[in-house]
């Protein structure tokens, strides 16, 4: 690119005193490029009877020549890159705290410089060149970085997406536990309700990064939720509230008891509730309950009379 321009006229053949040379002229067809990230190439078409060039850069002089080429090395150099467009962290997964973001907006270049060459003859300086521009060009995004709260840095490569999976787990804050009484002649049904609260808020920061540097950084909260329950049922072994035996395990939330006694007599029932993914287990007080019985003088269960009918003898 070209701006204001320099004397473009040959200049007087002699120097005040009587010492005499070739024509004073400016350089001409000067470019310089903005494509390298480490230097600025520029150069010019020769001048006749010039022993060297002067180069400046937004005016002051920056080398001495002898050739049509200089690489600028020295050209203010990009910044690191900007900070990466969004971030999201989870709040819903139980194996971990997964880090979502975009990529950032296009790195920014290096300042643009303007540059004049002049001729030298001996040590006469011819005037200068119209200004060409040129500048450095933005070091490319190479990676990202995460940090945990106040951790160190992490580098993690290219990847627009970090899962963390030593976030902190959530708790189970609690169960309660009802049981049918006299509803079904062949079980009792024990059902489980448990509560659980997700694991602390943890602050993510990311920052992308260049041969430029560590750009700034975006950051996000997240938290660790409590994945799928496992529920170990206990009933009692008499009609009181304790001595308790382990009678099913699995993850439902529910339970048919075929063992409770066929003659209605009442079993208490507990849910011991427990995850791989929360950081306590808990379990439930005991509830009474009992099968419909066919001798217990009610009417119940499928019954179609008292204790006659559906499950128990016809009427």
């Amino acid at each position: 690119m070209t701006g204001a321009s320099g004397a473009a006229f040959g200049a007087s053949l002699c120097n005040p005193g009587g010492a005499c040379g070739v024509p004073l002229n400016a350089p001409t067809g000067g470019e310089a490029t903005s494509d390298h990230t480490e230097h600025v190439d520029l150069s010019w078409a020769p001048v006749a009877g010039a022993t060297g060039y002067v180069v400046r850069r937004d005016g002051d002089e920056i080398a001495r020549v002898t050739s049509t080429t200089y690489r600028d090395a020295g050209a203010t150099a990009s910044p690191p890159p900007p900070m990466p467009a969004s971030l999201v962290a989870s709040t819903s997964r139980s194996d971990g705290i997964q880090l979502t973001w975009t990529t950032p907006v296009d790195p920014t270049p290096g300042p643009l410089h303007a540059y004049s060459v002049a001729m030298l003859d001996g040590d006469r300086e011819g005037p200068e060149s119209e200004w060409f521009t040129g500048q450095r060009a933005a070091h490319p995004v190479i990676g990202y970085s995460v940090q945990v709260g106040g951790a160190p840095w992490l580098a993690i490569g290219t990847s627009n997406s970090f899962l963390d999976t030593s976030a902190p787990l959530g708790t189970i804050a609690g169960a309660t536990v009802t049981a049918t009484d006299g509803t079904y002649h062949a079980y009792v049904r024990a059902s489980c309700s448990a509560t659980t609260s997700g694991g602390p808020l943890t602050e993510y920061s990311v920052r992308a990064y260049s041969l430029a540097g560590d750009g700034p950084a975006r950051t996000a909260s997240g938290r660790r939720s409590v994945g799928t329950l496992s529920y170990t049922w206990k009933r009692s072994s008499s009609t009181t509230d304790g001595s308790y035996t382990t009678v099913s395990s699995s993850t439902a939330s529910s339970f048919d008891d075929t063992g409770a006694p066929s003659s209605g007599a009442p079993r208490f029932y507990r849910c011991a509730v427990s995850s791989p993914t929360a950081f306590n287990s808990v379990e439930s007080a005991g509830e009474s309950g009992y099968r419909a019985s066919c001798g217990d003088r009610i009417r119940n269960g499928d019954e179609t009379a008292i204790d006659c009918g559906g499950s128990c003898p016809a009427c």
